[in-house]
């Protein structure tokens, strides 16, 4: 399988004057005055605004560049019974308007089926020891003898859909008894379904790093973990494809709101901006149907 280098194909956009224009856009992000609770972009979260503050001075140079790894499978037209995976990688440096477009994604290999990989880390590894080398020594890219481009490249996470970053993870998958990837709470099969009714803190750095046996806890591989922008569970966030784009926050408002079910409901609160029935908790109806 052959793999796309990541260098010499950011070296190649930044070549061109009006790609490398584009670049631009995480440095002037930065000096724009940033409101807690407004979210424009990635770089308005707390996973960067830490890397950014703390003390590996992280995404100080004015040309450094942030990625985003996503891994997909897909089953080509042309054979049904094949599953491909394909990898590739945002370029977070580039405003949201043009971040998707197909020429500014880079398309680093096709992982070969006929199944998804085994062993997905082994693919994935000459990508990311590719990232890291240069998160550390960085990259000059001249044009005409001159200097037009220097700067550091840093991963700043890994996404796919829900079943590809469980592969990303180590996790087990949403259906498991330990199915949130992100918090320390078990699951309860309900009618042939996993269910979670009861809720848990965030996984730990710890958790993530050395894993817990007694809670079953796996931990993520290490390819991840030795980064030095590893952030923990938000690492493998999820994109705007597979959240905003699928109507995630309509799904929710029609799970909760009680014209459309007034049987599972929210257990009491007053921290929601919309107004639902507080009939039943899921916790008493898994009770009553156990």
């Amino acid at each position: 399988m052959s793999v796309v280098s990541v260098g010499a194909s950011l070296a190649q956009m930044l070549f061109d004057d009006y790609k490398r224009e584009l670049f631009n856009y995480r440095s002037e992000f930065d000096q724009n005055v940033h409101c807690d609770g407004i979210y424009k972009d990635v770089f308005d979260g707390q996973v960067y605004r830490n890397l950014l503050l703390n003390e590996r001075q992280l995404f100080r140079n004015q040309g450094d560049i942030a990625l985003m790894l996503v891994v997909d499978g897909f089953v080509p037209r042309h054979n049904q019974t094949v599953t491909l995976t394909v990898v590739t990688c945002y370029i977070m440096n580039i405003d949201p308007a043009y971040r998707y477009a197909s020429d500014n994604v880079l398309t680093l290999a096709i992982i070969p089926g006929p199944k998804k990989p085994y062993d997905l880390m082994s693919y994935l590894k000459p990508i990311v020891d590719e990232i890291t080398g240069l998160s550390r020594n960085g990259m000059v890219v001249k044009k005409n003898g001159e200097t037009v481009y220097e700067g550091k490249v840093y991963l700043l996470g890994a996404t796919g859909d829900i079943p590809g970053i469980a592969d990303l993870m180590n996790h087990a998958g949403h259906m498991a008894y330990r199915g949130c990837r992100m918090c320390d709470t078990e699951g309860v099969r309900v009618q042939g379904a996993m269910c979670f009714p009861r809720t848990g803190g965030l996984l730990t750095m710890r958790d993530l790093i050395e894993g817990d046996e007694l809670r079953n806890i796996v931990k993520v591989p290490h390819l991840f973990t030795s980064l030095s922008t590893f952030s923990g569970a938000p690492f493998f966030g999820m994109d705007e494809m597979h959240l905003v784009a699928r109507g995630i926050g309509q799904l929710l408002f029609d799970l909760l709101h009680h014209r459309n079910n007034s049987k599972f409901q929210v257990e009491a609160s007053n921290d929601y901006t919309f107004q639902f029935d507080q009939r039943k908790s899921p916790v008493a109806i898994m009770a009553e149907s156990g």
